[in-house]
């Protein structure tokens, strides 16, 4: 991809799962009126080409949304990740059936969430094509860094909620029952964030909730079939040369009902105005 171009990126490996991660991504680059870019990493050329070939008759079957086909070399983390470094999203299936927990999440998918230049989406392999991006936009303020890595996610939830036309709904997870004080500045701090990101002022309504709990857990709660989305951090990502989702972010990866979108450390939940070139009739 080259420097400022806009696509949503899904990743295609033959599996049905990668195929319903291609038709979610399709129908959210449809909405932001941006191509959607298949990739696959070359493994065996001819089954490769085979996949992206299947994939692109899916997509173009279902969405109309102009797609493009990247076959690249090297393992799929690292060929996913080349292919996004400039994309407004990089989509990929779930590594299991719908609320499987096999205690993992799949090599490529944690390489992706810590190391994505983009914001990173799972779809589950259950998830209703049909429900065409609709129901609640849930995003999940971290309390324990309320200023740096929840605006991320925050500014992406609410971009996401102003495309769909959707609710929106803003959590923070307490680590334990809080009394009123609590709530308050759990509040304050959701309120805090809010404030600071643009998109949120272009809906009418946003919901708050401050629950407590194991965060995962309570997470898995509020995302239940009537949510659209869930917008989380790579919560607990290491800083060592081999970073890795937390476990509140790979476990809800792994077991919620609903996409999940997850921004990697240090990545903004959407790209900046001025990488953005204008699109011509362009919907919103």
């Amino acid at each position: 991809m080259t420097a400022g171009s806009r696509t949503v990126v899904a990743g295609v490996d033959g599996r049905p799962a990668t195929l319903r991660a291609a038709l979610w991504a399709a129908q959210e680059a449809a909405r932001r009126d941006v191509p959607l870019t298949l990739v696959a990493a070359r493994l065996d050329d001819t089954l490769v080409t085979t996949d992206l070939a299947r994939a692109r008759r899916v997509v173009e079957s279902a969405v109309a949304v102009p797609v493009v086909e990247v076959l690249l070399a090297g393992p799929a983390g690292s060929a996913l990740a080349a292919a996004a470094v400039d994309a407004e999203l990089l989509v990929l299936g779930a590594r299991t059936p719908d609320g499987q927990a096999d205690g993992a999440v799949g090599a490529t998918t944690t390489h992706l969430l810590a190391r994505a230049s983009c914001p990173v989406v799972v779809v589950p392999a259950g998830w209703d094509l049909e429900r065409r991006h609709e129901g609640e936009v849930v995003v999940a303020a971290d309390p324990a860094d309320p200023h740096g890595a929840a605006r991320g996610p925050v500014a992406l939830a609410a971009d996401v909620a102003v495309r769909w036309g959707a609710p929106m709904l803003a959590a923070a997870i307490l680590p334990r029952e809080p009394g009123h004080r609590e709530v308050t500045r759990g509040r304050r701090m959701l309120d805090g964030i809010l404030a600071g990101v643009e998109a949120c002022g272009e809906l009418s309504f946003i919901d708050e909730v401050v629950r407590h709990g194991d965060p995962a857990d309570e997470l898995l709660d509020l995302v239940g079939p009537p949510a659209g989305l869930l917008v989380l951090g790579a919560h607990g990502a290491a800083t060592s040369s081999d970073p890795a989702p937390g476990p509140v972010c790979r476990r809800v990866v792994r077991e919620a009902r609903c996409p999940v979108a997850v921004v990697p450390p240090g990545v903004p939940g959407v790209r900046p105005p001025d990488r953005r070139p204008a699109a011509a009739g362009g919907t919103r």
